[in-house]
């Protein structure tokens, strides 16, 4: 019995002694797996750490992100209002009289062809029937924003007649789809009124000139970051009277009260820059109130159809005819003798061939025949000497062409006119449709209609819609 005793005795404490190795050795297991455990825990909380960095740097790096976002998006609708940051600046240069080869070359190229399309051009049947008359249709006015409602005191068409050019009396210059009644571009840049706008044939591009004395060319118009203002720095010294483009695209004129005119190669491959510049002299009888540095300003300039010539009228009352490549004196006359008492010109324009020149000088319209001189002296049409008189039509304020020249539209501010070249009588009276008066006059090439630009900043346009035999 004690035997049995002691044997189930060593079997409890085998037992016992079993059960706590396997305790301690899974207490082990689990101080390891807890080591582990920890390990574990404390490289995801180094890790946890570090995405928590990284995500407050990139909050920070997105926050930086999102502020040169809204600058860059203010910096750009101001360069869009102010198109600051967007103007080239031209500085002065100095300059010959005649142009140098390249440029004679091409405006004597263009000129074999302009001459040789015009020999070709056909007469228009409407233009062959000499006692046709027209009447006009008021279609609509361009009015545009208010801060723009300033007189306009140039005007312009593009070449495919689709948009309007007007530049204003405080520098501003708005530009007007034909079939739009508000303005799709507004420009700023000259700071005094805009005496000339033309529009750069093929390369959406427009020039203009003011009496701020600065030529501005502005390119790009169509692009939805704003254009491109290139600045022609000091030039001239005076006002900027007339700014055109040559039928050699890229070439263009001005000319200033300073007595001086310039050509520009303004090719849009190339660097802009002025390339010539004439002077006028004054005569012996002009009046020294009359010159500029001993100067005789220009009130007016136009390009002759063909390129080769430029016509400019003076301050002392006459009309010079230029060379263009040479820079030289071709023709001068006397263009408003005693009576009109060296009132300005408004208006200076050349006939589609060329065998004409008009002006608006004291309300009166001047027309001389290039062909046609004695001794060196032009003998004008003036509305006196054509058929109507001054009961038919107040004093005329500008004149303009068609591309077929043989109609002149002159307004006046209550009317607008439509003239044979040929007889010389009135075709068609179109009165202003309100009381605003009138200041310019622009023709659509083929004829078909009139722009004229009111004195309140908005502009008229009348389509000719019937033949009255």
């Amino acid at each position: 019995m004690l035997k049995d005793i002691q044997d189930s005795e060593d079997t409890s404490d085998s037992s016992i002694s079993s059960v706590i190795t396997k305790l301690q050795s899974e207490c082990d297991a689990m101080h390891l797996q807890i080591s582990g455990g920890k390990k574990q825990l404390e490289e995801t909380q180094k890790e946890l750490a570090m995405s928590l960095y990284q995500i407050d740097a990139a909050k920070r790096v997105v926050a930086r992100l999102l502020a040169e976002r809204d600058t860059a998006i203010k910096t750009l609708q101001e360069l869009k209002s102010s198109d600051i940051g967007r103007e080239i600046a031209i500085p002065k240069q100095t300059l010959r009289s005649s142009l140098n080869e390249e440029a004679s070359s091409l405006i004597t190229e263009k000129y074999s062809g302009l001459s040789k399309s015009r020999k070709e051009k056909k007469i228009p049947e409407w233009a062959k029937q000499k006692d046709r008359k027209y009447e006009y249709q008021y279609i609509s006015k361009f009015t545009g924003d208010p801060s723009y409602g300033y007189r306009i005191s140039a005007l312009a068409l593009s070449t495919d007649g689709e948009i309007i050019g007007s530049g204003r009396k405080n520098g501003n210059i708005s530009l007007f789809q034909k079939d739009k009644k508000e303005p799709i571009i507004n420009l700023e840049g000259h700071s005094m009124k805009i005496n000339d706008v033309s529009f750069v044939k093929n390369m959406n591009s427009l020039i203009s000139g003011s009496d701020d004395q600065t030529i501005r060319m502005w390119k790009n118009l169509e692009d939805e970051e704003g254009s491109q203002s290139i600045l022609f720095e000091k030039v001239h010294e005076s006002a900027i009277v007339s700014a055109q483009t040559h039928p050699v695209s890229t070439l263009a004129i001005s000319a200033s009260k300073d007595g001086t005119w310039v050509v520009y190669d303004i090719d849009a491959a190339g660097q802009p820059r002025a390339i010539s510049s004439v002077s006028s002299t004054a005569q012996s009888s002009s009046s020294s109130s009359l010159t500029f540095s001993g100067r005789i300003p220009f009130e007016r300039a136009n390009i002759h159809p063909d390129g080769i010539l430029l016509g400019t009228a003076n301050a002392n009352g006459h009309i010079s005819i230029w060379d263009l490549k040479a820079g030289t004196l071709v023709a001068d006359f006397d263009a408003i003798g005693d009576k009109l008492n060296k009132s300005p010109c408004t208006t200076l324009i050349f006939s589609e061939n060329g065998f004409n020149i008009a002006s608006v000088i004291g309300g009166q319209l001047r027309v001389w025949d290039l062909r046609h001189s004695k001794s060196g002296v032009y003998t004008p049409l003036t509305y006196d000497t054509l058929n109507f008189t001054p009961s038919d039509i107040s004093i005329l304020r500008s004149a303009a062409y068609d591309n077929s020249g043989y109609y002149i539209a002159a307004c006046s501010s209550t009317a607008t006119y439509t003239i044979s070249t040929k007889t010389w009588d009135i075709r068609a009276t179109i009165p202003s449709p309100d009381d605003v008066p009138q200041e310019l006059v622009v023709q659509y090439e083929d004829g078909s209609g009139l722009l004229v630009a009111k004195k309140d900043g908005s502009i008229d346009l009348h389509k000719k819609i019937t033949d009255l035999e």
